[in-house]
């Protein structure tokens, strides 16, 4: 009597993927991956992990429920090492499309449920200026009250300013600015130099197109930034009735990074993010790709060849597969050895260094500079002896996260407290 010999790819395959994605959803709890869960929004750790438990434990109860998948010889070493592969990036592919998709929702539905019906169909008047855009919203109207927002260059914040447009009085006028370009660092941060946040008020006001004198002015991320560079002259100005910098960019010196303030949070936000700062373009990363490619293709030769030669099922899929991981390595070790790897500064780089160096001016009028939780140890660094928030009215908003999950839960109705009441940023909701 011959072997019985029972083959199951695709079974094999859909096991490997809900077990990798329950372990994703896992992972993401206890990391506090934010913009992988597959419901969108904040991650909830108790959601998280029984939907993560519930995939892992059906998943091999499906299969293994089989006899054929436990009594009887199924696929080969290779192949079964194959699905696994396939089956994680089908699962991280799946993660990373849903919770972007549901996030898109869940921020569509906001915004629309935030709209009141005065405004539908209404949306902020964009107006073109020479060194970014502005939007001027409820601008012809006369009002009492005017918000003046310094954003983020992109879309970074442009989800949030939906949602605190959409839930502003009535009785105020607002003027989102949003540059074309990060330019902290990529300008002179000499104090006698305009930030283009200052350039872009001026335009609007030669125009006649805003008079932003004695409004409430309010930073986000580079933005808050851009506005403590420029306070000294903003209160010069415009005598502004308070201003308010939300998550500015705190640089993390001991990693050698800048955090992210706005940008990203879910895998499609992460990725519009880094479309839009081309880091493609920088000299490190044409260099690491002119290496990489020529090691790939000897790699992905290579393997295909030894598979091809055993005889091995798939032969083909399993050599590009392995010579495409091999690659990888072997070329993060050639780049090291070679100076490539972390060692010439792009544009984070650049950033940090000019950030480092920078001391925010005292204020004189009304502020507050609001940190969120998880920026707040970067406060608390031995290695410098001022810390830059050191003379301004600083407050933590542990609960809050950084990029597009900022304003959630009640830190929008924080926000709106803080701006139209006056209250101290801890004493705000």
């Amino acid at each position: 009597m011959g072997e019985i010999f029972h083959e199951d790819i695709l079974e094999t395959f859909l096991f490997c993927f809900l077990a990798s994605l329950g372990i994703i959803q896992v992972a993401a709890a206890r990391r506090g991956w934010h913009g992988l869960s597959l419901y969108g929004g904040r991650i909830q750790s108790n959601v998280n992990n029984a939907l993560g438990a519930a995939l892992l434990i059906s998943s091999y109860a499906w299969y293994f429920s089989d006899p054929l998948h436990r009594n009887v010889r199924n696929i080969e070493a290779l192949m079964s090492m194959v699905c696994l592969f396939l089956g994680i990036l089908a699962a991280a592919a799946f993660s990373m499309l849903c919770s972007s998709l549901s996030e898109s929702l869940r921020r569509y539905l906001r915004v629309k449920r935030a709209s009141t019906a005065r405004d539908k169909g209404a949306g902020p008047r964009e107006i073109t200026l020479t060194r970014g855009k502005a939007f001027l919203y409820r601008a012809d109207e006369r009002s009492p009250h005017l918000l003046v927002v310094m954003g983020e260059p992109g879309s970074g914040n442009i989800g949030l300013m939906r949602a605190l447009l959409g839930r502003l009085p009535e009785s105020w006028t607002a003027a989102v600015l949003q540059p074309c370009g990060f330019t902290f660092f990529r300008e002179n941060p000499d104090p006698g130099v305009d930030p283009v946040c200052l350039t872009m008020l001026q335009e609007l006001e030669d125009r006649g197109l805003l008079c932003p004198k004695g409004g409430v002015f309010l930073g986000l991320g580079w933005g808050a930034n851009e506005l403590l560079r420029s306070g000294p002259t903003l209160e010069k100005r415009y005598t502004p009735a308070r201003m308010v910098a939300l998550a500015p960019v705190i640089p993390d010196r001991r990693a050698g990074v800048l955090g992210d303030a706005l940008g990203s949070n879910t895998p499609w936000d992460i990725l519009r993010s880094i479309s839009s700062q081309k880091p493609w373009r920088e000299g490190a990363a044409r260099a690491l790709l002119r290496l990489w490619i020529p090691v790939a293709a000897i790699c992905m030769g290579a393997a295909t060849a030894v598979t091809v030669s055993l005889n091995l099922r798939w032969s083909v899929l399993s050599g590009v597969l392995g010579g495409l991981l091999a690659s990888v390595w072997v070329g993060y070790f050639l780049a090291a050895r070679r100076g490539l790897a972390g060692t010439r500064p792009g544009w984070e780089e650049r950033a940090l260094h000019r950030l480092s160096r920078f001391e925010f001016p005292p204020l004189t009028r009304p502020n507050a500079v609001i940190i969120v939780g998880e920026d707040s140890e970067l406060l608390e660094e031995p290695s410098r002896g001022n810390r830059p928030f050191g003379v301004l009215n600083l407050a933590i908003w542990k609960e809050a996260l950084r990029g597009k999950f900022l304003l959630d839960g009640s830190n929008l109705e924080r926000l709106l407290s803080l701006l139209a009441s006056g209250e101290t940023a801890d004493q705000a909701g």
